[in-house]
């Protein structure tokens, strides 16, 4: 069988990571699954993890530093990356420490595959801060290397090439095999919307907030965000400041049996409502929630184009990319519309998601080239 390294350097001992790490050990079963045996690199806390289905190893140290030395340039020979025929990495912004780790490995094994994704093109925008510019300007200089090392960039965009790399194109995923509850809320007297997320400004639930304020009509709306961030003390001065302390209420990370009774009781889901805000919200990338939304049987609110969901799709009330507030009065109409119309939504949904988006399909194209 073929073997795959999947390289990340996110943190998994951090909890507000729990959503990434349950997307990249998603996308390893499915490689997996398809001939491809995969193991997968990862930090936890100042550790190294090394993990697949069956084993577990780990490398222990004092501080980040040595962590980090190890990961990028002991790694590929402590690890004897030459057992590998796959190198697969998931791209944030890049230090030249990734240069040495990939030169290391094709200078081992110089026959391996490497593909890195790269979920959101272009993810060059305005930073106002001097370590985020210098950090994108780091991360720019190095992207020009690419081209020497990775053999194809897997991306959520329509772009052919980039770095001067060909493209593989597919969409995000969900782990379509997970145990989650089916949603079905009937009452609606009162109307309740969640927003699940490492919550950062280009989710939007500003434009909630501020919606919620503008509604004079006589339906409850509850806003249930759920999940940490840097966007959340905004978020919390925003909600104090228009006096909505009663109907926006912050969860914190959640998770299994805590999160499952939040999302029992819910409608609606907020999905991605200000990816403007990074310039991609015409079809550059897919966002994740909309999909485990979908899984759950929840509809949801979305605010950019995303090519998984068809334009007349019941189950997803579009809004355009801007920033406006969300207009409530016309979301509780088109909410109570659908469930009108398809009072059998929910399992409809669920389907719709475990037939269409799960990792073993979005990562089709993927495997293909691999074994080629």
């Amino acid at each position: 069988m073929k073997r795959m390294l999947y390289f990340t350097k996110m943190n998994f001992g951090i909890d507000v990571n729990y959503g990434f790490k349950k997307k990249v050990m998603a996308q390893a079963a499915a490689f997996s699954a398809a001939g491809i045996a995969t193991d997968v690199l990862f930090v936890e806390n100042n550790d190294i993890v090394l993990e697949n289905s069956d084993n577990r190893r780990e490398f222990h140290f004092d501080n980040p530093r040595q962590r980090s030395i190890f990961q990028f340039i002991f790694s590929p020979q402590r690890l004897q990356i030459e057992r590998y025929d796959y190198v697969y990495i998931r791209h944030f912004l890049t230090n030249p420490l990734l240069l040495i780790f990939l030169r290391k490995c094709k200078e081992i094994n110089p026959n391996l595959k490497i593909v890195m994704e790269i979920p959101t093109f272009p993810y060059q925008y305005e930073h106002t801060s001097f370590k985020k510019k210098l950090a994108f300007t780091l991360d720019k200089w190095c992207t020009m290397r690419f081209k020497e090392y990775i053999d194809r960039v897997v991306t959520f965009s329509d772009a052919d090439h980039i770095f001067d790399i060909e493209t593989i194109k597919t969409h995000n995923g969900i782990d379509v095999n997970e145990a989650i509850p089916m949603i079905e809320t009937k009452d609606v007297a009162q109307i309740n919307l969640i927003g699940l997320a490492n919550v950062q400004p280009w989710h939007g639930f500003d434009r909630v907030v501020r919606g919620m304020a503008n509604y004079k009509g006589d339906v409850n709306i509850q806003f249930n965000i759920v999940g940490e961030g840097s966007e959340l003390a905004h978020l919390q001065a925003l909600t104090s400041s228009l006096k909505l302390e009663d109907s926006v209420h912050f969860h914190g990370h959640k998770t299994g049996t805590a999160l499952e009774e939040i999302f029992s009781t819910q409608h609606i889901g907020i999905a991605n409502l200000a990816f403007h805000r990074l310039n991609v919200s015409n079809g550059e990338t897919s966002a994740l929630k909309s999909r485990e939304y979908a899984l759950r049987g929840l509809p949801f609110l979305i605010g950019y184009n995303d090519r998984d969901f068809p334009t007349d799709f019941p189950y997803k009330f579009q809004i355009e990319s801007s920033e406006n507030d969300v207009d409530i009065q016309a979301l509780i109409s088109e909410y109570v519309a659908m469930r009108t119309k398809y009072t059998n939504f929910a399992y409809e949904l669920q389907v719709f998601a475990k037939t269409n988006l799960g990792w073993a399909k979005k990562l089709e194209k993927v495997v293909e080239y691999l074994l080629v």
